[in-house]
């Protein structure tokens, strides 16, 4: 019998944006998928690189794939777009630089066939790095038991995703019942968090969750992807829109406003930090978050460890606005100064690694007018792209006899990176003074 014809099963939304280095990949797991009737929708976001090609190439040879072309609207637009039309019984996301195990989608629709009340399947996600690596990303790397499986109420599922234990809010690596969604869509005005937005309410919703640890979704670590490259600031604020809704919420549970009230104290702090970072200079407007970060602060009742050294530090750290300006400043000012030295010296400044920190330092360094010669890495294997902020990125063995490595890790990881070139054999490198502004809690 013609698919059409009968009852889809599943719906699997797909959204595509200049991904075509990594799309035949995504596609062709999907299709290994041991799912008797299912409909795969690829929603292309206005790509201008081989995506669209791809997409359509697919669709011709598979009767059942679907492609939408949108003008670009942003991944959520296009989720929604998919939902919009998505026939099947129960609704998956993946997204396009990503891939899944065959067994994945069958076992959980097995599960939810066989139990009219359980409305999400959850699985443990995996880490895939450009290198080849692999790490337990959800549960957290070591946290997964040799197999774990637990059922939850709404309730419980909700407070066990914002504890991060073992599983998070992305809407991928989950399956639905798709009469969950109703009405409700992602938030297309934010580039941050629109999943838990949308997750919190189809959590509400649901009779019974299901969650099982094996690591069969695998979340591409793209350094081109949207959360890698957008600004800090904007992104920060796009969660604390999602996160001031969420507390409004009149049957939210205790633990569950703690975890948003710790997030809102975090962005704020943070959105401070990062102001002077993007422009250089101490001398910045923060007004706004630094009078919501004083009233959260003094509002918050943490029980657990972490919550309740968070308000600690950040209560010393921010006790005036001036006082929380210069403790911002402080590793900024050192860094300048320490990195003028060096110059004066003759020596070519790198910065470690290609995380956050190293980002902001970087960006300090940039706006601030002292220009450096770019980053290092200790290994090949950690070398995940050649240029970043339009510098290059090179191996240690590669740096030059006159060059000077920064470390901008924290505090520990300073010593442990340390540590590592020290056997190496490398002696060019200074620790960087990050204290307090970086190493409190946030």
């Amino acid at each position: 019998m013609e698919q059409n014809k009968r009852e889809i099963m599943l719906s699997i939304v797909v959204p595509v944006y200049n991904c075509a280095d990594y799309l035949k990949g995504c596609l062709d797991s999907i299709l290994e998928i041991d799912v008797e009737n299912y409909e795969l929708i690829l929603v292309d976001d206005g790509s201008q690189d081989g995506s669209p090609a791809i997409c359509d190439a697919y669709a011709e040879k598979y009767a059942h794939v679907k492609v939408l072309h949108q003008e670009n609207q942003g991944p959520s637009a296009a989720r929604n777009h998919g939902i919009d039309i998505a026939q099947g019984k129960y609704l998956a996301f993946v997204d396009s630089d990503d891939w899944i195990d065959d067994g994945l989608f069958a076992d959980f629709l097995s599960y939810m066939e066989n139990d009219d009340e359980l409305d999400i399947c959850i699985s443990g996600v995996a880490k895939n790095f450009p290198d080849g690596r692999e790490e337990d990303y959800f549960p957290p790397l070591g946290g997964r038991l040799v197999h774990t499986e637990k059922f939850f109420d709404s309730k419980e599922a909700l407070e066990g995703m914002f504890a991060k234990a073992d599983y998070f809010w992305f809407l991928p690596g989950k399956v639905y019942r798709r009469e969950l969604f109703q009405s409700d869509r992602l938030d297309q005005t934010v580039a941050t968090s629109e999943d838990l937005d949308l997750n919190w309410t189809l959590f509400k919703r649901a009779r019974k969750i299901f969650y099982s640890d094996v690591c069969r979704y695998h979340y591409f670590m793209n350094e081109n992807s949207l959360t890698e490259n957008a600004k800090v600031v904007k992104r920060n604020n796009d969660d604390l829109k999602i996160y001031r809704r969420l507390l409004k919420q009149e049957d939210i549970s205790p633990f569950c406003r703690e975890m948003l009230e710790m997030r809102v104290l975090q962005r704020d702090y943070v959105n401070i930090r990062e102001l002077m970072s993007e422009q250089g200079s101490k001398n910045v407007e923060f007004e706004e978050y630094y009078r919501e970060l004083r009233e959260t602060l003094a509002n918050f009742v943490p029980t657990t460890k972490y919550c309740k050294y968070l308000k600690e530090s950040l209560s010393a750290l921010t006790g005036s606005s001036e006082e929380c300006r210069e403790c911002c400043w402080k590793p900024y000012a050192k860094l300048l100064l320490q990195v003028t030295k060096l110059a004066d010296a003759g020596r070519k400044v790198y910065i470690f690694g290609l995380g956050p920190i190293s980002r902001v330092m970087g960006n300090l360094l940039l706006k601030a007018g002292r220009d450096f010669s770019g980053f290092v890495v200790s290994e090949a294997s950690r070398r995940s792209k050649a240029e970043w902020m339009e510098h290059p990125v090179l191996l240690l063995e590669d740096l030059e006899e006159e060059a000077t490595v920064l470390l901008t890790l924290t505090e520990r990881g300073q010593k442990d990176i340390a540590d590592l070139l020290d056997h190496k054999g490398f002696e060019n490198y200074e620790y960087v003074d990050i204290a307090p502004a970086f190493t409190a809690g946030v």
